[in-house]
């Protein structure tokens, strides 16, 4: 018989992405029917640990409470993989030999049927082969290091002409970056986020073709790829994007009709 929730409860699975599902990590893919499936994991449902400036109290019980902030995540995954024969597991281990080598380049992860990812390099591998040798069936053991320790949902993009505004949505329960790229011709384009009453202020001028990245997570701002003399104003304030409704508003001095910013952003988990 269907379930029932009680009233005020929501269903988990309209919530958020659930079970794990499928997966995939550099053209490797895994999951429920396929030749690679998930026997077990740790790092994914949890939250990734926590670090604190607490400090001890001197002569007495307990510690001055400080900001906690998480720490990276490690995720570790021990696989099944599955030949039709011989041949084509020694084939498929080669595959993912080849992919999943420590080689300290961040990838996506897609988890949760490509609903969530977090992006993490490979850090140790391992395959345990059942004895009697490669027949049929092994079993590999990977180990990621997510350096960022939160999930993201696909990313979309907005884009919002001078003068307009736009409301981008946060699913998830954490603050997500944005990164927005304008071209020129412009001059001295602000963005405000409404939600947090933050604006970013570009001091300078853009000529045609030129094209500017603000990126809020690494905190940069380029220029046609590089480092760049435009700079922002020091009123201004960079913003993420709050969980729930977030309006943006742009505007420049130059106001042309065909400009505008586009911004990337996604929702973001622990």
């Amino acid at each position: 018989m269907p379930i029932v929730f009680p009233a005020g409860v929501t269903p988990l699975g309209s919530v958020r992405p659930y079970p794990l599902g499928n997966g995939s990590y550099n053209g490797i893919g895994w999951g429920p029917g396929q030749q690679i499936q998930i026997v077990s994991h740790t790092g994914i449902e949890e939250t990734p640990a926590m670090r604190t400036d607490q400090q001890d109290r001197g002569q007495a019980h307990g510690a001055w409470a400080g900001p906690d902030w998480f720490s990276p995540r490690t995720v570790q995954i021990t696989f099944v993989v599955l030949g039709r024969d011989n041949t084509d597991l020694r084939t498929l281990l080669a595959s993912v030999e080849r992919a999943w080598l420590p080689d300290s380049t961040d990838r996506p992860m897609a988890l949760y049927d490509g609903h969530r990812f977090l992006t993490a390099r490979v850090r140790q591998r391992a395959f345990e082969h059942f004895l009697g040798g490669r027949e049929r069936t092994s079993k590999g053991i990977v180990q990621w290091f997510a350096r960022d320790p939160f999930y993201y949902s696909p990313t979309s993009i907005a884009s919002i002409g001078a003068g307009a505004a736009t409301h981008l949505a946060n699913d998830g329960t954490l603050p997500s970056p944005v990164r927005i790229q304008m071209v020129g011709p412009l001059t001295d384009p602000t963005l405000t986020n409404a939600a947090l009453g933050a604006s970013l202020f570009v001091n300078g001028e853009l000529a045609p073709g030129d094209v500017l990245l603000l990126d809020s997570d690494a905190r940069t701002v380029t220029l046609n790829g590089s480092p760049s003399d435009i700079s922002l104003d020091p009123s201004s304030r960079w913003w993420d994007l709050l969980p729930g409704d977030n309006p943006i508003t742009y505007s420049s001095l130059s106001a042309g009709s065909g400009e505008r910013a586009a911004i990337s952003y996604a929702s973001a988990w622990p």
